[in-house]
């Protein structure tokens, strides 16, 4: 985060966004935004809009008595993980899925998985328990299709599963005077954790069932990756590509223009074929 890409999230995103929810909510559109004072928060947005009073938290806050650090980024990491260990288990308890999961496989990737099911044959699955074997299909499908949209959907529903009364226990540390630390009922951390661990034992597959508050706590860990090794990483991916380039047959780039003069001239397109390696049924 920079000076300015936290202004472009503040003018695109987050006053319209804020702004629309006031209305949906019939309230005044007067909007208090509290910002963490990070250097790559621009101060040049407190009176940048005139619906947006922009506070800065106090430099002297502490990681350990900021809102965010409280329970509800650890709280919405626990709701994300324990969604896609439901899920999972979703699929490979649906042997319909799991089949139309393996027919996307290649002939390699059967050789090595075994045949695929048919289901025609195939008691419903509510006759048939899974098998270890299947699961691990499974498992082993939802990784390889699972993605980057995949990750913010299941994140978006993690965020909106977070209570008002969560997010009024968090702010406690910061406002004991004005926010009472049993406000509601707000979702423990603790209690999440035995839902996500539970989650991930119920997946039949292999290793699941080992599963314990320790393996899921380390999820929840920040990446440590320092900015040197990030740059190490990258600079040995690009000496990996540099020699990848280097070894391949340098192909030749062929302009529409070039291919339009070609193709007026049958011989000269017979001669361009036989050149390229392609054959004439190919086109």
């Amino acid at each position: 985060m920079n000076m300015v890409l936290s202004a472009e999230w503040f003018d695109n995103h987050f006053v319209p966004d804020a702004l629309r929810k006031c209305k949906e909510l019939n309230l005044d559109g007067k909007v208090l935004l509290f910002m963490d004072n990070a250097p790559g928060h621009a101060r040049y947005l407190i009176g940048r809009h005139p619906a947006v009073q922009v506070e800065f938290l106090p430099p002297n806050t502490m990681s350990v008595i900021q809102p965010l650090d409280q329970e509800i980024i650890a709280n919405v990491k626990l709701i994300y993980y324990k969604k896609i260990y439901d899920k999972m288990r979703e699929v490979t308890d649906d042997q319909e899925e799991l089949k139309v999961i393996q027919e996307e496989e290649s002939d390699d990737d059967e050789l090595l998985l075994g045949p695929k099911l048919d289901t025609a044959d195939q008691p419903r699955p509510s006759q048939q328990p899974q098998t270890a074997s299947s699961a691990i299909i499974s498992v082993r499908q939802f990784w390889k299709n699972f993605n980057v949209k995949n990750a913010i959907d299941y994140m978006t529903e993690a965020c909106k599963s977070i209570t008002n009364d969560t997010i009024k226990h968090a702010w406690h540390p910061l406002l004991p005077d004005l926010v009472s630390a049993s406000t509601g009922k707000w979702q423990h951390k603790t209690n999440l954790l035995r839902e996500a661990v539970e989650a991930a034992r119920n997946i039949p597959a292999p290793g699941f069932a080992d599963v314990d508050e320790a393996v899921v706590c380390e999820l929840l860990e920040p990446d440590e990756t320092s900015a040197e090794e990030m740059i190490e990483d990258n600079e040995l991916e690009v000496m990996a590509e540099e020699e990848k380039s280097t070894e391949t047959v340098e192909e030749k780039i062929v302009t529409a223009g070039y291919l339009s003069r070609k193709i007026t001239d049958p011989a000269q397109m017979k001669n361009y074929l036989c050149e390229t390696g392609s054959s004439e049924s190919e086109w």
